[in-house]
């Protein structure tokens, strides 16, 4: 079984104790009163949708005054997004409240563009944002690229339909779903933070992937296949630049610094292909990956495209060095060897780790569940259930996703 590793203090379990740390002491200077931000959905926008983020607001005590929070979207200068109210109306009493953002639909973007969201100001100087190291960032793709058919493509869907008895068309497009995320309860204080089950709403793109064929309808997830892009991305920092363990490896910070890393300028993005739908109302959605140990493992095919990684590879085949500081020395070596020795900022290497058609961890009672998924489309649903591991896990995360089908034509 895989030690079992514990990183970081959980955020609120943080800020409680900088608030002690910050009472009021013997000379009567007045204690930090914390704003935490946090979101019960997924924290990216595409820029053509028109469905409203909400950030739920949290003080640390209630404000005593009429108070305004001007908060701000950074790398937003031409207003692709709009903060809806702010500045912030507190009034006296108040310690909660919610921040909402929607795009302005402008259409200028052509590359997925990462906003970090700061207080700008507030009419009492002792509000500070809790969400500052690391910041709470908000991920804007560009408008989304729903499949337009060919011919071929239509007839494919009308031969499904005819022969197979399944309506393709309900599956294309932007589907709803809800997301339960039930996590393993080892992992309090380190990949969450207060409950173990999360639940929320989210959007994905499918469409009609190269792989079909006449005779097996096979979809794609083009954008936030099964509504988890934030959720995996929230685990691969804390696997690794949120994570201070990593973080305190020695070619941690030397290969940051080499490859300019920009926390609030990195994308992250997922999709997933290969989702076959069957006659008997099940889908294929399987598929082996090499794990962190270059071990063959059955998982959900995730593709993911990180930025830094990206040019964490290209720096590493064009052989760039670093240097460190041992013994009183400095010691260069190259990138390629911090990536063989660990520090890599790879997201397979953290996100896909044990088989899951099978109980690979055997924990007691056992956390695994069956992987399975299955369509009904005269209830208008796509279920989607799995367990889940990473690279520091204790135990299977368990996961379901239901999808909202398109109503017939």
């Amino acid at each position: 079984m895989k030690a079992k590793l514990y990183f970081r203090v959980a955020a609120l379990a943080c800020m409680t104790a900088a608030i002690a740390a910050c009472s009021e002491n013997e000379e009567g200077r007045k204690q930090t009163n914390y704003v935490y931000l946090s979101s019960q959905e997924s924290l990216f926008l595409t820029e053509d949708q028109s469905d409203t983020l909400v950030l739920d607001l949290l003080l640390s005590q209630a404000v005593q005054n009429r108070t305004v929070l001007d908060f701000e979207l950074q790398q937003n200068t031409d207003s692709v997004l709009a903060l809806l109210n702010s500045p912030l109306v507190l009034e006296p009493g108040s310690k909660t409240a919610a921040l909402k953002i929607v795009s302005n639909k402008k259409g200028l973007l052509e590359e997925t563009r990462s906003m970090r969201l700061t207080l700008k100001s507030s009419t009492d100087v002792q509000i500070k944002l809790w969400n500052a190291n690391p910041p709470l960032i908000i991920q804007v793709h560009p408008d989304s690229e729903l499949q337009e058919l060919t011919d071929a493509q239509k007839q494919l869907l009308a031969g499904y339909r005819e022969r197979l008895g399944i309506d393709v068309s309900r599956f294309l497009g932007r589907l709803d779903c809800k997301v339960r995320i039930v996590f393993p309860t080892d992992e309090r204080g380190s990949f969450f933070t207060d409950s173990e089950v999360r639940e929320f709403q989210g959007k994905s793109v499918l469409a009609l992937s190269d792989k079909a064929t006449p005779d097996s309808p096979v979809l794609k997830m083009t954008d936030n296949p099964m509504g988890l892009t934030s959720f995996l991305y929230e685990i691969f920092k804390k696997e690794t630049v949120d994570n201070e363990f990593w973080m305190g490896k020695p070619y941690a910070q030397p290969v940051l610094n080499l490859i300019g890393y920009q926390p609030a300028q990195e994308t992250f993005n997922v999709t997933l292909d290969s989702l076959v739908l069957k006659g008997d109302h099940t889908v294929d959605f399987l598929a082996e990956r090499k794990n962190n140990y270059d071990e063959p493992i059955t998982v959900v095919p995730f593709r993911f495209s990180y930025s830094a990684w990206e040019w964490m590879k290209k720096q590493a085949e064009r052989g760039d060095k670093f240097q460190v500081e041992e013994g009183g020395t400095k010691v260069e070596y190259t990138l390629a060897d911090a990536i063989a020795t660990g520090t890599s900022l790879n997201p397979d290497a953290c996100l896909f780790s044990s088989s899951l058609e099978h109980d690979a961890w055997e924990n007691e009672p056992s956390d695994w569940v069956k992987p399975s998924a299955v369509f009904d489309e005269q209830g208008g649903t796509l279920t989607f259930t799995f367990p889940w591991d990473h690279s520091s896990s204790s135990g299977y995360t368990q996961i379901q996703v239901v999808y909202t089908l398109k109503n017939k034509k």
